[in-house]
């Protein structure tokens, strides 16, 4: 064991003892989790029973793993024998485990198992909800009440908003106020800027809430944001203007006096003498009407004192004009002052009238409906915890049964959550403990990974938590121990390397870490090979004229800088896949779960990687979340609906038809719609013949429409009449759960409303659903995310393609200073120096947080890391990562760059590697073009098809040779249609849907039950799943040069693994030879040839050959040394 291991093992060690409160600050990859987990399990062998334990972690994803883990090392503990359990125990700290504690150790998992609700490992939300569930008459809820989330969440907030603006106030007495607050919010605002800063106060919907306990409250926290800016509450403009422009309020004399020498002066002076001069001769009410026209004379179109005030020449000839004029600018300045923070004073008042109203109504509705949503959840427990007058009880009754709390990922808790984890544990620092046993808090986290600001989280809380509880337990002589886990289990030495060089540089270190701090992470996976590889900026391309044909003005195309960028990725990951490139964290071949894609934004960019990718056939995943309206093949099921409820809207139809359901091309549309004048496209459907089925289907589903529900409706869509298969025909596979979710979606609809196909439409069209696929990598595809999505998964191979882009410019909104005193100026003409202040600082928090978001997304990697970046068309105020990062390789020590391309810079770590399959180790940083790029094609002079009808020497037997009605030919491509659907059609519906499509191709009725199973069974068959599982394709073309000739087929369907290729094609003869040696000769070569062509595309996997007889049906595996013969393998 290196020494960095020993002492990351020591440390783990110390964080697991379950006898003392600890504080862990864990780096990326220094095994959090196994450190909590082991203390659980610590706890539970000192003999802690399951329901005196509780630990909050911050999703529920890792709750979820947390309980996975300890009931996998639980259930171990069963079966192995003495000598391993005590191995284990030895591991958590038990030095000398006796047979009791054995006994104890294999008793666990019973008993956890019998009472599965007392191991509570649940997010705060979920702790805050069992809690109301416990005591609801003391929080003041129903005991009944339900979660309201999502979009049900969403439809409230609207109906709200439409009662707020409507005048449906809750509380009389305040009618007229918001009102009022409301017209000078809407003076103020344009309609869509109104929704916008209902959003903005939506998702501080918490830090409202705290404000809203009482109109007391309320009214406390409006005062103190007058006093903040030095305002008096009911001052108006007018008042201040009025005592402005008075003169007694300014030297009349020597601004006079002034105004005569400026005019005296060349045009820039005389023009601000006019204006002074002009303000002077004005009456009262015309200089607070012209007050702001008199201000030009002193302060730029942004606000900023002239510099000089007037000419340099005009100041040398007369030395006291330049301390008049700066005189009245200082005097001006104050005023200007006083009436930005009047009007930013006037218009946060405002919003929290509107603000509280809104919460008012929205919480009124909620209560209708016994409904809390998640900021209830925290807002009450709180209450009940803190403020209620059954606290001390409640208390009491959970300090009976809480000893020991587990805070997990605590850099993303937010202020009102610490206050719960506060008002839990503070007692057991300041009280005597129930059972007078050691009661103990454990919390860890990592201010340097701290990126959920927009949900309350702040690294400075994290420090200032750390401190409190520091000084608790120190007063109650508690033990205490800080730890830092610095050991990265994860990463290999340049990525570490990079790391700390670049966030121990000042201008990087002071935003993840407190100042002191400096940022290490010791090297525990010396064995790792690794690299950095950092490409080059990309420039967009210029657009290019096509000339084909002449168009007026000329049309363009242009290459995006995403999309070379992707094709970038496209290449290296195909690259590497194809040279079998080694990863020893993984001691095998790179395959495409390996690479993890992170963008810091979902745009254009993860289209682009997909749409590459997929072009080089390589399995991506998808974007992680998808609002499920944008999918294409949804977008068709809603213009279906449309059409059902409004058959007259062209535009809708035509789309439609267009759609996987009717497949029209533009043609026919065209044939269709042109020259039908003022008649509906529909009409023109119905009185066409050629499209008599396509009427005949949508009058089906009218007629259905006005009685049957959208579920019922949509699902005899996509089950009954075939519509999902028709849709992963033409899109693939990864329309399946978009599609699923639009069903749930309509059930969800109709468990809540009347169900009605339109109501369901509108329901939908104001919702912006999200789906979230899982992180978790299950499948061989490569994963792209965001980087905030991806917060604690890792990949051998990482590829950062966006490092270029730098944190959006912050919206002058919702302004807050330390205190929690609210600020709205609405635009920034009315912010005053301390508002820009507050600007600037949310600024470099933004900023803060765009660094430590960089931390996250380099420390995901393993052994790889690329970065890639397009070129930004202005250089940013702030550096991007990629400026970082290229900074930081620069300084590395070997640093090398590529092709002697400065911009392009490679760091890299070898290791040698006994690479038992044989295959080529090679490196994500090297060079490793395949040597096939380079060969010259051979001269080819034809192409031939491989088919066994191509083959005149042999004679097959036809399926139906003694002449029977239904056609040989016909039953074969039925079959073979079937079976490229089947493998898609969900297990309970397989039967059903193989029987319909049989019958529906006028399949022997007598054959069709029989056979429709018998498929079935094969194609569910543990042995052959291979070929018709996810990694399987369907007709499959194949091209390749054997013996100096171009040959082609299609493949019925493949599969592709990491160590084979399986090659099925189907064969419908009648005659079914009953050993392989009898199968016709013309099958053979067929099948020999593909396996040639194959071979060259894979020459270091085993390439499987076999043929499926539909007749019976059969499945044979044809051996590799009959199709090697040279009878069947050679070309001519």
């Amino acid at each position: 064991m290196t020494a960095a291991a020993k002492e990351a093992s020591r440390k783990q060690l110390q964080a697991a003892n379950p006898a003392t409160s600890v504080w862990v600050s864990a780096s990326a990859g220094t095994g959090k989790t196994k450190v909590l987990t082991d203390r659980v399990l610590n706890l539970l062998l000192t003999g802690t029973p399951a329901h005196r334990i509780l630990c909050l972690t911050y999703t529920k994803t890792a709750a979820a793993e947390m309980q996975a883990r300890i009931y996998t090392r639980l259930s171990d503990w069963i079966t192995i024998d003495d000598a391993k359990l005590r191995a284990a125990l030895l591991d958590l700290g038990h030095m000398h485990p006796d047979t009791k504690t054995l006994a104890r150790a294999r008793s666990l998992f019973a008993e956890i198992v019998a009472r599965p609700e007392d191991m509570r490992i649940l997010t705060i939300h979920s702790f805050c909800q069992s809690l109301l569930k416990r005591f609801p008459l003391e929080a003041g809820i129903p005991p009944h009440f339900n979660i309201v989330e999502g979009e049900e969440s969403k439809a409230l907030m609207h109906e709200a908003r439409e009662r707020l603006l409507s005048g449906g106030h809750t509380n009389p007495s305040k009618k007229e106020v918001v009102e009022h607050s409301i017209a000078i919010l809407a003076n103020n605002l344009h309609e869509s800027r109104f929704d916008e800063l209902l959003k903005d106060i939506s998702g501080k919907r918490s830090f409202f809430r705290e404000h809203f306990v009482s109109p007391h409250a309320v009214e406390q926290w409006i005062g103190t944001l007058y006093r903040t800016l030095g305002i008096q509450k009911g001052m108006r403009e007018s008042d201040i203007l009025s005592s402005t422009c008075a003169d007694s309020a300014f030297n009349h004399t020597a601004l006079k006096d002034a105004a005569t020498k400026l005019l005296a002066s060349g045009k820039k002076d005389s023009e601000k003498g006019a204006k002074i001069a002009r303000f002077l001769a004005f009456s009262l009410q015309e200089r607070i009407t012209g007050f702001y026209d008199y201000s030009r004379a002193f302060f730029t179109t942004e606000d900023a004192p002239f510099s000089p005030l007037c000419t340099q020449s005009l100041s040398d000839k007369f030395p006291d004009l330049l301390d008049v004029l700066e005189q009245e600018c200082e005097r001006l300045y104050t005023i200007k002052e006083q009436l930005k923070a009047l009007r930013t004073a006037t218009l946060t008042e405002a919003l929290i009238h509107v603000a509280e109203a809104w919460f008012v109504i929205y919480d009124d509705l909620k209560k209708r409906q016994a409904y809390l949503d998640y900021d209830d959840l925290i807002l009450k427990s709180l209450a009940l915890l803190e403020k209620s007058e059954a606290a001390p009880w409640i208390m009491y009754k959970l300090d009976g049964g809480i000893d020991h709390i587990l805070v997990d990922e605590a850099q993303d808790t937010s202020e009102v959550q610490w206050k719960i984890v506060q008002a839990l544990c503070t007692e057991f620092f300041t009280g005597e403990s129930a059972q007078g046993s050691e009661r103990t808090l454990f919390v860890v986290g990592d201010e340097k990974q701290s990126i959920f600001s927009f949900q309350g989280a702040n690294p400075a809380k994290f420090r200032e938590m750390e401190s409190y509880f520091a000084t608790l337990a120190s007063g109650a002589t508690k033990a205490w121990q800080p730890i830092d886990l610095d050991t990265s289990f994860r990463s290999s030495e340049p990525i570490l390397l990079l790391v700390d060089t670049l966030f121990n540089q000042a201008d990087i270190q002071k935003y993840v870490a407190s100042a002191a701090t400096s940022i290490f992470h010791r090297l525990h996976r010396q064995d790792y090979a690794g690299s950095i590889t950092l490409w080059p900026q990309v420039e967009s391309p210029e657009k290019q004229v096509i000339d084909p044909w002449p168009i007026p003005g000329g049309s363009y195309i242009g290459t995006t800088a995403e999309d070379v960028i992707a094709e970038r990725i496209a290449a290296y990951i195909a690259k590497h896949i194809h040279n079998k490139t080694y990863l020893t964290s993984r001691q095998r071949a790179a395959q495409p779960s390996d690479f993890l894609i992170l963008v810091q934004k979902r745009n254009a960019l993860p289209a682009s990687i997909i749409r590459a990718l997929k072009k080089k056939y390589i399995p991506v995943s998808g974007s992680d979340r998808m609002v499920i309206t944008d999918h294409i093949a949804v977008m068709d099921m809603i213009a279906l609906g449309r059409f059902l409820l409004l058959p007259e809207d062209d535009f809708n139809l035509a789309c439609l038809l267009k759609s996987p359901l009717f497949n029209m091309c533009e043609e026919a549309l065209f044939a269709l719609a042109y020259g039908r004048e003022k008649t509906p496209l529909w009409n023109r459907l119905q009185q066409d013949k050629a499209h008599h089925a396509t009427t005949q289907y949508l009058r089906d589903l009218r007629e259905r429409t006005d009685y049957t529900p959208p579920f019922e409706l949509y699902s005899h869509v996509l089950e009954t009449l075939g519509g999902k298969q028709q849709f992963v025909a033409r899109l693939g596979h990864e329309c399946i759960e978009p599609l699923q979710e639009f069903l749930s979606l309509a059930l969800e609809y109709e468990a809540l409303h009347t169900p009605s196909l339109e109501g369901f439409l509108h329901w939908l069209s104001m919702s912006d659903i999200e789906i979230k696929r899982s992180q978790e990598s299950t499948r061989d595809e490569v994963r792209i995310m965001t980087v905030h999505a991806a917060k604690g998964l890792q990949a051998p191979i990482v590829i950062l393609p966006d490092t270029h882009l730098t944190p959006s410019a912050v919206r002058i909104s919702l302004l807050s200073d330390a205190k929690g005193t609210l600020f709205w100026p609405g635009k920034k003409e009315n912010m005053n120096a301390y508002t820009l202040n507050l600007l600037e600082a949310q600024k470099q928090k933004h900023y803060a947080e765009y660094i430590r978001l960089m931390y996250v997304a380099l420390t995901r990697a393993e052994e790889h890391l690329v970065i890639g970046a397009a070129k930004p068309e202005r250089n940013p105020s702030l550096p991007s990562w990629y400026t970082h990062i290229k900074s930081a390789m620069q300084s590395l020590p070997q640093v090398k760059q590529i092709e002697d391309n400065p911009d392009a810079l490679i760091f890299e770590k070898s290791v040698e590697q006994n690479n038992k399959t044989g295959e080529s180790s090679k490196k994500p940083g090297s060079k490793n073009t395949p040597s096939l790029v380079f060969t010259k094609k051979p001269v080819v002079t034809d192409t031939r098809i491989i088919t066994p009808s191509s083959d005149k020497s042999f004679a097959v037997s036809s399926v139906l040779a003694d002449g029977q009605a239904f056609n040989g030919t016909l039953r074969g491509t039925i079959v073979h249609r079937l079976l490229e659907l089947l493998p898609q059609v969900p297990y309970p519906h397989a039967v059903d849907f193989a029987e319909r499509f049989l019958m529906r191709n006028h399949f022997p009725e007598s054959e069709t039950k029989g056979f429709a199973n018998a498929l079935l069974s094969l194609i569910r068959h543990p042995s052959y799943s291979i070929y018709f599982g996810d990694h399987s394709c369907a007709e499959t073309s194949i091209v390749g040069v054997v013996e100096g000739q171009t040959l082609s087929g299609r493949i019925d369907r493949i599969a592709i693994t990491p160590e084979t290729v399986y090659i099925l094609d189907y064969k419908t003869d009648s005659i079914v030879p009953q050993k392989v040696e009898n199968i016709p000769a013309a099958y053979l070569r067929q099948m020999a040839l593909y396996r040639t062509l194959a071979k060259q595309l894979y020459p270091h996997r085993n390439i499987v050959c076999s043929l499926l007889w539909t007749t019976l049906p059969l499945l044979q595996e044809i051996p590799a040394n009959l199709l090697e013969s040279p009878a069947f393998s050679r070309a001519s």
